[in-house]
């Protein structure tokens, strides 16, 4: 399997994964709030990657160990797109919704690809900027609020559709940001191993947030909630699908794919958290997503596309 097909691979089983994660999250965030669920699934897959990282150094002790300058590149990565990405993420959740913020979080895939273009001079062929409209605009089409629901929410809110959206906007754009600085790692060093990469990325988010829940006193409440039974399970399930095998699959592609491919790939989660929630709830699937689900397939075998 080449590099490039291996990317689209990884960037595959990230969309996966991550879209088992919201299940998982949705209620622990309704029970602890957002914070101390972030704060807990970071610090949770820290340990468990510190721990892996060192069965790596003992079963292959041959692994190059990352330079200063990969390790910069990752804590800036984990800090800007896991402390404060997430951070507006969450904030857009809570203000605008679950489909508004993900119409909004489909910015991120181009600004990547601009980002990525100025600074790496990584290009898309054609095909692939073809490709990425195909999955953005499934993804928009299937995400859009419906006119009815959409009035009855601004009756509610005395407010237009998209007040507070600057929210998600920010969320794209430090996401954005930190994409492009772990591709950017990579490119430096080409050897690099993503569970390095993805535990200095994890880690640095979860150090940030870490200190910050110190300095606010927020750190013996957001223990207390979090070790609680029914809690403690939802966040190592969602830890093990999202920040651990997620994260590390994502990691990984941006190490053999370019950054606006992989991220456009990702950021199809709500083509599959739709249908599982409409099966889970027994709501009927609309004729919508499931072109917005078939314009989003066709668009990744675009993007796989390597003539």
């Amino acid at each position: 399997m080449s590099n490039h097909s291996l990317g689209i691979l990884l960037a595959l089983m990230t969309w996966i994964f991550w879209s088992m994660t919201p299940f998982f999250f949705a209620a622990t965030g309704r029970s602890i709030g957002p914070f101390a669920t972030n704060l807990t699934r970071l610090l949770l897959a820290s340990v468990i990657l510190f721990v892996l990282c060192g069965l790596q150094l003992i079963l292959f002790p041959a692994i190059p160990h990352p330079t200063t300058g990969a390790w910069m590149l990752f804590i800036g990565s984990g800090t800007v797109g896991l402390a404060v990405g997430d951070y507006f993420l969450y904030s857009s959740l809570t203000h605008v919704g679950p489909q508004r913020t993900s119409l909004l979080m489909t910015l991120s895939p181009a600004l990547t690809a601009t980002m990525s273009w100025g600074l790496m001079r990584e290009t898309l062929s054609p095909a692939q900027l073809t490709g990425m409209a195909l999955v953005l605009g499934g993804v928009a089409g299937a995400t859009w609020p419906k006119k009815e629901s959409a009035e009855n929410s601004e009756k509610k809110t005395h407010h237009g559709m998209w007040h507070g959206a600057w929210r998600g906007l920010l969320s794209a754009f430090f996401t954005s940001i930190s994409t492009v600085l772990a591709r950017q790692a990579f490119l430096r060093s080409h050897d690099l191993s993503p569970l390095f990469a993805t535990t200095i990325r994890i880690g640095s988010g979860g150090l940030t947030l870490l200190i910050f829940a110190f300095v606010t006193g927020k750190l013996v409440s957001t223990v207390q909630k979090a070790t609680e039974p029914a809690v403690a399970k939802r966040i190592f399930a969602g830890t093990l699908t999202g920040p651990i095998i997620g994260t590390l699959c994502y990691v990984a592609a941006l190490k053999y794919q370019s950054a606006g491919v992989v991220t456009t790939i990702t950021f199809m989660t709500p083509l599959l958290v739709i249908p599982v929630a409409t099966w889970r709830y027994k709501a009927r699937l609309s004729g919508r997503v499931l072109l917005g689900g078939a314009s989003a397939l066709f668009g990744v075998a675009l993007l796989g596309w390597n003539p």
